[in-house]
């Protein structure tokens, strides 16, 4: 029975010593490449079972095409809280890379981007979303978070130290000043996609060709003919 009590109270002395609490472990997934990417995009289409996605930047993870389609394979609630037009940061898992479609892995989160900055919806209350708001605007480059009260600290695998919250210090202010500029866009020239003011251009372009050949062609013989005339 004592070493039972005694059991007990070391666990509990461990526990209490383990100071300040490191990050949610949904928040360490996201910024830890625990999907295969992680995209802002805005919604162009939906439906119950999908979502038509204009990517606008990639955070981490793969570089996906610009538009793409994104399956909803969990995170009920937050699919609800989605509209067209709205803007969002998205984990993603491959679904089908022949049909630029992907799977849903650890949420939809709606943020805005005002003045090159993204705000997540919620940072203001929520330690982990103002976190996860700061890893977007330093360029997605990962870190360990930690939490002590109002107070949230991040740490990068160099040893460089940042405050993120309440307010940021110098160093959090330069990483993070460039804001979403620093993220990678997505890829434009894709085989599948055509954009709308490139359809039928290879069509007009060979008219256009066949028509001056033609042309050249009649000139040439008319000239050729007119100096025969003259010989003659």
């Amino acid at each position: 029975m004592e070493k039972i009590i005694s059991l007990c109270i070391f666990l509990l002395l461990s526990v209490a010593l383990i100071s300040p609490v490191q990050g949610a472990d949904l928040l360490h997934r996201l910024t830890h490449h625990d999907q295969e990417t992680l995209v802002i995009g805005r919604i162009t289409a939906m439906d119950d079972t999908s979502l038509q996605v204009h990517v606008m930047y990639i955070v981490s993870g793969i570089r996906t095409s610009h538009i793409i389609t994104v399956n909803q394979t969990c995170c009920d609630a937050q699919w609800e809280q989605l509209a067209v037009q709205d803007t969002a940061l998205l984990s993603l898992d491959e679904a089908d890379e022949s049909e630029h479609s992907y799977d849903t892995k650890w949420g939809l989160y709606p943020l805005v981007i005002e003045d090159g900055q993204a705000r997540l919806t919620g940072s203001e209350s929520n330690p982990d979303y103002k976190a996860l708001e700061y890893y977007i605007n330093s360029g997605g480059t990962p870190l360990a978070f930690q939490f002590e009260n109002d107070v949230i600290t991040g740490k990068y695998d160099n040893g460089a130290a940042v405050r993120i919250a309440p307010e940021m210090d110098e160093a959090a202010l330069r990483y993070s000043r460039d804001g979403v500029q620093q993220l990678i866009r997505p890829k434009l020239n894709d085989d599948n996609i055509i954009p709308l003011e490139s359809k039928d251009t290879p069509d007009m372009l060979f008219k256009v060709t066949w028509s001056l050949a033609v042309l050249l062609a009649v000139v040439i013989a008319l000239t050729y003919l007119i100096r025969r005339n003259r010989m003659l």
